[in-house]
């Protein structure tokens, strides 16, 4: 700026920025700002006889209105690099039940940068960094760096064989970390000039655990039951271990199958908003009968896992007394203080009770 305020006050400047375009300056704007900024069109390797740049500023001084003449130059060279776009690709849902190891493919785009010869290189150096999800299977926020010596630096290597730097996470360590791993991916030109434009590349995966599948069931007092008696409701309490566990893909099925007998119509109803898909739905039994009820939890893309619990409903109690060689039946809802069963004990009564 010293230099420059001892200019004439009508000076400008006209910067030519090497790749065929040219901005002016007046000598206010110096003054106030002292800087430039251009983007280069490409890397200064690609120029044809030449690796760099020349930007050229050159001064000119106002003699009368209007006109101006030339007053020297001065120049500098720039060599300007193209920068890497880190990219990486891997599936969404990994299940730690495939016993198969994770990858993460590096589908950079490499950058271009000037060597020591005329041609432009593409070397592009990477940096690797994971995060394992917490105790709940959430993000941790810490992020751990993938270099030599460290165990994890076995993880990096060029599985497709194209020349850039993967990641390949072997199933043991997955196992012990359910939830949601992420992975971020640095790249740089091989002269390591890290330009603004290199951004990093960042996925998640969700790691699924195989649920243990669980349930029982229980009266709306939440008391549990192994029977109940026709026209109840009852919740089918899902206990699946994982149910809370973050970065997890659940879905549900319940099915309630008649066993004895083996066909029963309009034999259950899910009520109050729930339905076969359910968490943990309620379901009111409208007919007698032995049943099985399974649920079945799925987890992403993984195997399904299922459970089966019998439950049984019990039907409306009768009695039938063989007297003498004949039969008569007696319903037990049909009997009480005002209308009592009179036995005549001088008989011989066989008694053989039923339910509906």
């Amino acid at each position: 700026n010293n230099g420059i305020g001892r200019n004439y006050l009508g000076t400008y400047y006209e910067i030519d920025w090497g790749d065929n375009s040219t901005e002016i300056y007046t000598h206010a704007y110096i003054l106030f700002s002292n800087q430039f900024s251009h983007v280069f069109d490409g890397p200064s390797c690609s120029i044809d006889g030449a690796t760099s740049y020349i930007v050229q500023q050159t001064l000119f001084n106002r003699v009368q209105c209007l006109e101006f003449v030339d007053n020297g130059f001065l120049s500098t060279d720039v060599d300007a690099s193209e920068p890497p776009t880190a990219n990486v690709t891997n599936n969404d849902q990994y299940c730690i039940d495939s016993q198969e190891s994770l990858i993460i493919t590096n589908d950079s785009a490499l950058g271009q940068w000037t060597g020591d010869g005329q041609n432009c290189e593409t070397l592009a150096l990477y940096d690797w960094e994971y995060q394992r999800p917490n105790s709940d299977g959430n993000p941790s926020g810490l992020w751990f760096p993938i270099f030599d010596p460290l165990p994890a630096y076995a993880w990096v290597q060029d599985i497709n064989n194209d020349g850039q730097s993967d990641l390949v996470i072997p199933p043991d360590v997955l196992s012990e970390f359910p939830g949601c791993w992420s992975f971020r991916l640095t790249a740089t030109n091989g002269n390591q000039l890290s330009c603004p434009l290199s951004v990093a590349a960042e996925t998640t995966v969700q790691v699924l655990a195989t649920p243990e599948v669980n349930f029982d069931i229980q009266d709306l007092s939440g008391n549990i039951v192994d029977e109940i008696c026709p026209n109840e409701t009852v919740t089918l309490f899902n206990q699946t271990d994982i149910l809370d566990f973050g970065c997890q893909d659940l879905s549900f099925e319940w099915d309630i199958n008649p066993v004895t007998p083996p066909e029963i119509d309009n034999h259950c109803s899910f009520v109050e908003n729930t339905n076969p898909f359910s968490e943990s739905p309620l379901v009111t039994f409208n007919e007698p009968g032995e049943y099985e009820i399974t649920l079945t939890v799925t987890n992403g893309d993984c195997i399904p896992q299922n459970f089966s619990y019998p439950f049984t409903v019990l039907g409306t109690p009768g009695v039938t007394l063989n007297t003498n060689g004949g039969s008569e039946q007696v319903c037990l809802d049909s009997i009480d203080e005002n209308n009592p069963y009179i036995i005549d004990f001088s008989q011989v009564y066989s008694p053989q009770y039923t339910a509906e």
